[in-house]
């Protein structure tokens, strides 16, 4: 099973970095000008860039970003084997990460100045990949935490059988 664990991780490993390297985010742009929107062109957001972005969001009150962390969090604590506090961090992970879809409510800011306005039209594949990558690590915590409690209680009942003589 540890060869599969791995394989797994590293399965989940792939799609983080796939969903870096793909179209993540669309936004609309617009300005006000002269009290008129005046729509802009539509924006494509890569992983990577909602990657450095997020790490700003949290001052417009997009906590997304945090699923990051609870990802990096879950493989830690799979290295550590321990899995039900790895499949804890992979479910908030994957609960923090649909805090994407509040964005369609928020004003997102593309330039310092706040002159340009982005509005959130629909997540991207890359979106879907890194959610994925989320799911898997979160299935695979559950399966190594049942395994482990299975192990667990077969070892506890070998413990508690008397000698035979």
């Amino acid at each position: 099973m540890k060869s599969t664990a791995s394989k797994v991780v590293l399965a989940s490993l792939a799609l983080f970095a796939l969903a870096c390297i793909t179209p993540c985010l669309d936004f609309q742009s617009y300005q006000i000008v002269q009290d008129k929107k005046v729509m802009g062109e539509p924006i494509t957001w890569f992983g990577w860039v909602c990657l450095y972005k997020g790490l700003m969001a949290i001052f417009i009150g997009q906590f997304a970003q945090f699923a990051n962390i609870f990802y990096v969090v879950a493989l830690l604590m799979l290295q550590e084997k321990s899995y039900l506090t790895a499949a804890m961090c992979s479910l908030f992970a994957l609960l923090s990460g649909l805090h994407t879809f509040s964005l369609g409510k928020m004003n997102v800011y593309n330039d310092d100045a706040g002159v340009v306005k982005l509005t959130f039209l629909h997540p991207n594949i890359g979106f879907y990949l890194w959610m994925a990558s989320f799911l898997v690590l979160l299935a695979l915590s559950i399966a190594l935490a049942v395994q482990d409690q299975k192990t667990k209680k077969g070892l506890s009942q070998e413990n508690t059988k008397p000698a035979e003589t």
